[in-house]
């Protein structure tokens, strides 16, 4: 599924604005523009603040119909402190979060926006907490609403940068310098994680003024890192970006204060996203903030989020993400348990299915020894019971039909009484019956047959089947007699 992103870099004296299109052909960037703002204080008339003016340039010259807004807004206006809070929990640090950090802001808590991002998660958590005036941020979105533009990521200025450059280098530890017009932010990243943050208000200064005031406050940042967290900051490199001051000049300045190389950031090689443009098109420096927070969207970089208007689940999940987790874990399991008993249980079914299927085809061989073919047990016994009613197998015409007393007579009376032998089923049907017993010996099998062959009721004599029963010690017996018709008998 395709997106569009409106991508704003809002500072005290421009927008830039980045138009992006994100689908399964990859991220295009369809357009950009920096306006200038030329004075940011409050106004009364929302038609004539300095934001409104500068977005509604922005939106006649880019499409912006449906797109998800990103704003950054300007560093000046966020308030950075370093916190340690004994929970791991993001649920558990965001109750705390208020109580924790309103000692330490210059104005009441009421009247701020606070979100927080983790440094190090342990038994503790340092995380800093960022907060950012309710009034200042309001005229900013009172401007974007006037476009019917609501963002679903606020951050402050130089965020999004870090923390995409925090992403592709894990394993190492590097300063990042935002730099704009008036302010200069710098990020301390270790491990993966933005450690500490501040910003320095530089104002309208000289370029040498400047570079002194970041010289300075360089040093200090790297004091009260080492003042924060028990384990020494050493920098591999250091990065920046920004047109406030000459990027020759930043790189200086950073190679002899802190003897590393100074590399300015390109957004193509940062964000963690290819982005497509126009052939021939370089992209402007002031790419790397808008840019870099369409990655943080797309990558599902966590990052702080000023926007209060989040939606619910989200926002749930966000702080019940492990109990959630676990609950879906244990419901697995539970479902793969109950999934592994239905097939046991289907499976024993089928055996149970398998062993009376196989006892109704046993049992159909011995009552229809004569049907060599099996194909459907049941039915056909159904149409030899049909067969053998209809042929009135049990009792027949009186008048026509040999009796079966009578025959069960004559077979009393032709068996030998020397011969051990019990017989235990009688079936007759279909001009045949089929006596079953047992007996001592294979010998008496056939001196059976042979009395039976004197009487005046079979034409026909044949022993079925004869087998040795180890267990009673007696030979199972079938034997088929061959029924004429009344008329044949002689």
């Amino acid at each position: 599924m395709s997106k569009t992103y409106l991508s704003l870099d809002i500072r005290d004296q421009s927008i830039s604005g980045f138009l992006v299109k994100s689908g399964l052909k990859g991220n295009s960037i369809e357009g950009h523009v920096r306006v200038p703002v030329e004075a940011a204080e409050e106004s009364e008339n929302q038609l004539e603040s300095p934001w409104h003016q500068a977005i509604s340039v922005i939106v006649d010259q880019l499409d912006t119909n449906g797109a998800i807004c990103l704003i950054t807004v300007p560093p000046a206006l966020i308030s950075y402190r370093n916190l340690r809070i004994p929970f791991k929990e993001n649920r558990k640090i965001r109750q705390v979060l208020p109580f924790e950090v309103e000692p330490l802001l210059p104005f009441p808590l009421d009247d701020v926006i606070l979100d927080f991002q983790t440094a190090h998660q342990g038994a503790t958590s340092d995380v800093i907490a960022a907060a950012v005036e309710k009034t200042k941020l309001q005229s900013i979105l009172d401007a974007l609403t006037a476009f019917r533009l609501k963002p679903q990521i606020i951050i402050p200025g130089g965020f999004p940068v870090a923390l995409c450059l925090a992403a592709q280098k894990k394993e190492d530890s590097f300063v990042y310098i935002d730099i704009d017009e008036s302010t200069s932010t710098i990020f301390a990243v270790v491990s993966g994680n933005v450690h500490l943050v501040r910003s320095i208000y530089m104002g309208a200064a000289s370029e040498e003024l400047k570079i002194q005031t970041l010289k300075t406050n360089i040093q200090r940042f790297l004091v009260a890192f080492d003042t924060i967290y028990p384990f020494e900051f050493q920098p591999a490199a250091a990065y920046f970006t920004g047109d406030g001051i000459a990027p020759d000049a930043v790189a200086d300045t950073i190679a002899r204060l802190l003897d590393i190389s100074a590399e300015p950031v390109r957004a193509e090689e940062t964000a963690g996203v290819n982005f497509q443009q126009k052939p021939g098109e370089d992209l402007p420096g002031r790419a790397n903030n808008p840019l870099c927070l369409v990655g943080v969207d797309l990558l599902g970089i966590a990052s702080l989020n000023f926007f209060q208007e989040r939606f619910p689940f989200y926002r749930y999940w966000e702080e019940y993400k492990p109990d959630i987790i676990r609950t879906a874990v244990i419901g697995a399991l539970v479902l793969i348990v109950g999934m592994y008993g239905l097939i046991f249980q289907v499976r024993r079914l089928n055996q149970q299915v398998n062993r009376v299927e196989q006892q109704i085809v046993s049992t159909f061989s011995s009552t229809f020894p004569d049907v060599s073919k099996i194909v459907d047990p049941l039915q056909q016994m159904r149409v030899k019971v049909r067969q053998a009613k209809g042929e009135n197998m049990f009792a027949g015409n009186m008048d026509e039909e040999i009796l079966n007393i009578e025959i069960l007579n004559d077979l009393s009376r032709l068996i030998p009484s020397s011969v051990d032998v019990v017989i235990t089923r009688f079936v007759r049907g279909g001009g045949s019956a089929l006596i079953s017993g047992h007996t001592n010996t294979f010998n008496a099998v056939d001196d059976i047959k042979g009395a039976l062959s004197d009487s005046e009721y079979f034409n026909e004599i044949t022993i079925s089947s004869a087998n040795m029963d180890k267990s009673a010690n007696r030979v199972k017996f079938k034997i088929k007699l061959g029924i004429p018709e009344t008329g044949d008998i002689s």
